[in-house]
């Protein structure tokens, strides 16, 4: 029976809706397939995914400082100029001389009614924005640097058991190889002892005797 059709009885019985065909039809209803995840897989996935994350650039420090400023904050000025603003105004005279650059810096803020020291304040609270930041960025730096080593330490791990497993396997198959051999020694043996009767009874060899193994 279809899930609108369910609905539409059992909301009819108690009197909770009306039944509308044309909306019912227009009803999309997604059924989840149900999947049976182990924990040993969820975990794979998620150190795969974490050894992913940390094979590609931080993003931390790829974010402009602009968004910085931004995501902390910085309250501007109520005439609206920064240091930025100063030193886009500037332009080329930032590349003259210190003194030169200074007076014009003093006179352009002087001809815009801009004190310096609300220039100088935003310009503080930027550095301390860039320090917190850098704070920020050096402390998920440490966490990458940490989770690296935890996983070169788990594959090490990994390396040695690795290892291990294979030097069993090795002397699993050196013991097949030795009792394989004893086996098939044994079965010339036995040989030998049908061909000896048999000889007994015609000159025909009909065993097959095989060579035993040094």
């Amino acid at each position: 029976m279809k899930v609108v059709e369910v609905l539409r009885k059992v909301g009819s019985k108690a009197g909770l809706i009306h039944y509308d065909s044309e909306v019912a039809q227009s009803i999309e209803v997604t059924v989840w397939e149900k999947q049976v995840i182990s924990l040993q897989q969820l975990q794979d996935d998620a150190e795969k995914k974490q050894r992913e994350e940390l094979s590609a650039p931080p993003p931390e420090i790829s974010v402009d400082f602009a968004q910085v400023f931004d995501a902390l904050k910085i309250p501007p000025p109520a005439h609206g100029w920064t240091v930025e603003t100063l030193k886009q105004a500037l332009g080329d005279a930032l590349q003259k001389g210190h003194q030169e650059a200074s007076s014009a810096a003093t006179a352009l803020l002087a001809q815009n009614q801009v004190p310096a020291d609300d220039i100088i304040k935003d310009a503080v609270n930027r550095d301390k924005a860039l320090d917190s930041y850098e704070a920020f960025v050096a402390k998920k730096m440490e966490e990458r640097s940490a989770s690296r080593k935890r996983i070169m330490e788990d594959l090490r791990q990994q390396i040695k058991e690795s290892e291990a497993q294979i030097e069993r396997l090795n002397l699993s198959q050196a013991s097949d190889d030795r009792n394989f051999q004893q086996w098939q020694n044994k079965k010339v043996e036995k040989e030998e002892e049908l061909a000896k009767v048999v000889a007994l009874l015609t000159s025909q060899s009909e065993i097959s005797v095989g060579k035993k193994k040094s």
